[in-house]
């Protein structure tokens, strides 16, 4: 794998540009796989959209008020897991 683009294109073309040193190849393509993703989950959702199989749904949300005993002791058990395996 070449290290940035400088190398591709000296190896390719056989010109040496030293401006193209400054774009590594590893980061450029971590960025080109992110891109191409989100463009495909948005058509996919798109898509399942149109064919009926996604349904919105609308919840009410109260803000301020307390958190539940159940709640509380979910997240008291999550806690104590990761704490303790932090230990």
């Amino acid at each position: 794998m070449y290290p940035n683009l400088y190398y591709v294109f000296k190896d390719w073309f056989g010109v040496e540009w030293k401006g193209l040193s400054i774009l590594n190849t590893f980061g450029l393509m971590v960025a080109i796989a992110f891109i191409v993703a989100a463009i495909v989950l948005t058509s996919e959702l798109k898509r399942k959209e149109k064919l009926g199989l996604l349904f919105p749904r609308e919840e009410m949300i109260t803000v301020g008020k307390p958190a539940s005993l159940m709640e509380l002791i979910i997240n008291a058990l999550i806690g104590f897991v990761f704490g303790f395996k932090v230990l």
